[in-house]
């Protein structure tokens, strides 16, 4: 009987060294005045969506929509809490906490219960029985984690290490910065030429595929590079600049492509998600300049998650919403640039 108060005060410990370093991160974060009114305006931006999205939905399925919203939140959580016990076994002072397996179930126990204790006043504020369906959303969510962990991806990180390997290798080889050049010429006579072999509505959907993977390759980003960068006295400018050349070139390339079609549609299936995956590429780098990779891949995580929800339920906020976001992190990732004293 006495393992698991020990187990407890474990997690505990753990929970409170969380808790540490995230006071810390949102001190880092909002340095002024200024950095709290972007924050805060943003919020309110997710706040209100969510609220006009749940009252536009039939009173009949609103907790069944609120509970299949939260799902992902309790599966992206408990994700987070295993990196996050990972890190903790190897990286930080309380490695022998973190290495006993019934104080990480407690740890996530009690994060999960941090989770829910702030998520259910917002869910209450919306309706009374909501409580209920984001409980339950999260905790199917977290469920789920648990079971993939189990299931799906046990004794697989030699396969995931050969994989990232060949990956890797075939990046280097086929979409390097250096070499773009002799694929920007039949891409683009691809891309204007299938608007002409099929129906446009057809055409659209390949060529959006089609501008999505050739973008994404051909901007990859290294969190170490990034850094050196940083410390280097690269601006985010010069940066952005250095990394995302290549793929703004192909993307202005792809588009003036599609323009000849003269079909709106088409054009447009080619642009935005041009833009969609520079925005986001955009976004990693100013992330990568700010945080480790770990906490820079969840950041990213949640705010990708945030803005889907503000594009489903107010679509003509999401730009600007995206606008402060950009603003407030390139001026959180600028004052971090080494500078010549």
């Amino acid at each position: 009987m006495a393992v698991k108060p020990a187990a407890a005060d474990k997690a505990k410990r753990l929970l409170r060294y969380d808790m540490a370093v995230l006071a810390g991160t949102v001190r880092q974060a909002i340095r002024n005045w200024r950095d709290g009114v972007f924050l805060a305006i943003f919020l309110a931006l997710v706040l209100l969506s969510v609220r006009i999205g749940f009252e536009a939905i039939p009173e009949g399925y609103r907790l069944l929509a609120l509970g299949a919203a939260m799902v992902p939140s309790g599966f992206l959580a408990d994700l987070a809490m295993r990196r996050r016990l990972g890190f903790h076994s190897s990286e930080t002072p309380l490695a022998a906490e973190a290495l006993d397996p019934l104080t990480g179930r407690i740890y996530a126990v009690f994060g999960h219960a941090c989770c829910l204790a702030v998520a259910g006043p917002a869910a209450a504020a919306l309706a009374p029985l909501a409580v209920a369906g984001v409980t339950g959303g999260w905790l199917a969510g977290a469920a789920l984690s648990r079971l993939s962990a189990r299931l799906l991806f046990r004794d697989t990180g030699g396969a995931r290490r050969w994989l990232a390997g060949r990956r890797g290798r075939i990046s280097r080889i086929w979409f390097s910065r250096r070499r773009y050049g002799p694929l920007l010429f039949p891409l683009v006579v691809f891309v204007a030429s299938l608007a002409h072999l099929m129906a446009v509505e057809q055409a659209a959907g390949i060529a959006a595929v089609t501008a999505v993977i050739f973008v994404a390759l051909l901007s990859p980003l290294d969190h170490a590079t990034i850094n050196f960068e940083r410390l280097s006295g690269y601006g985010v400018v010069q940066s952005l600049r250095r990394n995302l050349k290549p793929a703004l070139i192909v993307s202005l390339a792809l588009a003036a492509a599609a323009a000849l079609s003269l079909a709106p549609l088409y054009v447009a299936s080619v642009a935005l998600p041009c833009m969609l995956v520079l925005t986001y590429r955009a976004l990693q780098l100013m992330l990568f300049r700010i945080f480790s990779p770990r906490v820079a891949e969840l950041t990213l995580i949640c705010i990708l998650w945030a803005t889907a929800l503000i594009g489903l339920m107010v679509p003509f906020a999401l730009p600007v919403a995206v606008v402060i976001l950009l603003v407030l992190i390139a001026r959180r990732a600028s004052r971090l640039t080494w500078c010549m004293p």
